[in-house]
């Protein structure tokens, strides 16, 4: 049990950190299938449907690129007017998932999204 509250605050104490990234609202690990393993998101958003949508657009991305025989998917995104939504492969089972302003610097985001995938990687 013990090892499992510190697998969780170590999963916390990083998605924290990605957090305090410039114009991040909010990122989470999901499963594929839409559970929520942690996350640090707005008050405003739902965690369950937050995790189930992200899932979705995941695997449809990973669908869309398979059918079309272009390699294997590794970021998929949906952009809105005021938000984007960046969902990234960890691994066979987990996405992390990113939710930030649509006047980001993406470039710095998406560093940032691989940097915090390779902790996650470490201790998952």
């Amino acid at each position: 049990m013990i090892e499992i509250a510190t697998k969780r605050a170590k999963l916390e104490g990083i998605l924290s950190k990605f957090v305090e990234v410039g114009d991040v609202e909010g990122v989470a690990v999901v499963t594929r299938d839409g559970l929520l393993v942690a996350a640090r998101l707005p008050r405003d958003v739902d965690v369950g449907v937050f995790s189930a949508m992200s899932a979705a657009m995941h695997a449809a991305g990973e669908t869309s690129v398979k059918e079309l025989k272009k390699g294997s998917c590794q970021v998929v995104s949906a952009e809105s007017d005021q938000n984007i939504i960046m969902a990234y492969s960890l691994d066979s089972i987990r996405i992390l998932v990113a939710l930030f302003s649509s006047h980001a610097n993406l470039g710095l985001i998406r560093l940032e999204l691989f940097k915090t995938a390779e902790e996650l990687r470490r201790i998952l």
